[in-house]
C-alpha cells in the first residue's frame, strides 16, 4: 500500500509540475486534428503497399512471437508480455522513422526544385509543363512525388492533379509550394514567378532549424530505448540461467512484480517518447489550396 500510495503521489506532483510549467498541453487526448492523416495514407507515405488491417495482422503476429520466445526462454508468460507488447510496436516504429525520412527527404528537396520549377517558367514553359519538367529532371525525392502527375492531369486538369499530389503527400511544406503551382495553373505564371523564389529561401532556412530539432531529440529516444529494453533482456538472461530467479517468478508475487515493472517501465517510455517527439507543423489547407 505504501508503494501505490507513492506511485500516487508521484503522479499527482507530475500532474501539478506539468500545469504549472505549460506542459501538460503535450499529453493531450483531444479529439481529432484537422486534416487528421488516414492509416492507409500514413502507410503509403512510409512506402508500404499495405492495408491497414494486414499491418495490424503482422504487427500482431510479431508481437506473439515475441512472447512465444520470451515465453520459453524464461519459464513465465507474465515475463514476456513487456517484450511482446515491444515487438508489436516495433513495425510501426520502424515504418515511422522511414516514413519520417522519406517526408524530410521531400522538404530537403523544395528549394531546389521550386528553384527548378523558376528556371522553367523563365525559359518559357508553362506552369503544367514547368511541372512535368520536374517530374523528369527535378530533384529525385519530388521525382518520385510526382511520379504520376502527368497521367492524373491527363485525365482529370493540371489544378486537380496537383490537389492529388498535395493530399499524398500530407506535408506543410508541400503544401505551401504545391498551393502556389495550383493558383498559378488558375491565375497565370506571374503569381508563382513573385513567390516562388521567397518560398524557396524560407523553406531552406525552415529546413536548417528542422535539422538541429531531430539531431536534439535522437539522444532522448536511444537513451529511452536502451533504459526500457535492456531491464528486460537482463531479467530474461537471469531466469534461463538460475532456475532459482524462474522458479521466483511463476509464483503469484512473481507475476505482481512483472505487471508493476511492466507498467512503470512502458509508462516511463511513453512519457520520454512523448517528451522527445517531433512536433508537426500543422497543415493550413484552405479553399483554393
Amino acid at each position: 500500500m505504501r508503494l501505490l500510495g507513492a506511485m500516487a503521489a508521484g503522479v499527482c506532483v507530475f500532474m501539478v509540475v506539468g500545469w504549472r510549467g505549460g506542459h501538460l498541453d503535450r499529453f493531450s487526448l483531444g479529439g481529432r486534428r484537422r486534416n487528421h492523416l488516414s492509416r492507409g495514407a500514413w502507410l503509403a507515405q512510409a512506402g508500404l503497399s499495405v492495408s491497414p488491417a494486414q499491418f495490424a495482422a503482422a504487427s500482431a503476429l510479431s508481437g506473439l512471437a515475441a512472447m512465444a520466445l520470451a515465453w520459453a526462454v524464461s519459464g513465465s508468460p507474465a515475463i514476456g508480455l513487456v517484450p511482446a507488447v515491444a515487438a508489436g510496436f516495433a513495425p510501426r516504429a520502424w515504418y515511422a522513422n522511414r516514413r519520417k525520412a522519406r517526408l524530410h527527404a521531400v522538404t530537403e528537396a523544395w528549394p531546389d526544385g521550386i528553384l527548378h520549377v523558376l528556371g522553367a517558367l523563365r525559359s518559357g514553359l508553362s506552369v503544367h509543363g514547368a511541372t512535368v519538367d520536374l517530374t523528369i529532371s527535378g530533384p529525385e525525392a519530388l521525382r518520385e512525388a510526382f511520379a504520376h502527375y502527368e497521367a492524373w492531369a491527363r485525365v482529370s486538369s493540371p489544378a486537380a492533379a496537383l490537389v492529388r499530389v498535395r493530399e499524398e503527400l500530407a506535408e506543410p511544406v508541400s503544401d505551401k509550394a504545391i498551393g502556389v503551382l495550383i493558383e498559378a495553373n488558375r491565375h497565370g505564371t506571374e503569381v508563382a514567378l513573385s513567390i516562388l523564389a521567397a518560398l524557396a529561401e524560407d523553406v531552406r532556412a525552415d529546413e536548417r532549424v528542422s535539422q538541429q530539432i531531430r539531431q536534439a531529440q535522437h539522444e532522448p529516444r536511444l537513451t529511452g530505448a536502451i533504459a526500457f529494453g535492456f531491464p528486460w533482456l537482463a531479467l530474461l538472461f537471469s531466469c534461463a540461467a538460475a532456475p532459482e530467479v524462474r522458479s521466483y517468478y511463476a509464483t503469484g508475487a512473481g507475476h505482481v512484480a512483472l505487471v508493476l515493472g511492466a507498467v512503470l517501465s512502458l509508462s516511463n517510455l511513453v512519457v520520454i517518447l512523448r517528451l522527445a517527439r517531433e512536433d508537426p507543423e500543422p497543415r493550413v489547407v484552405g479553399e483554393g489550396w
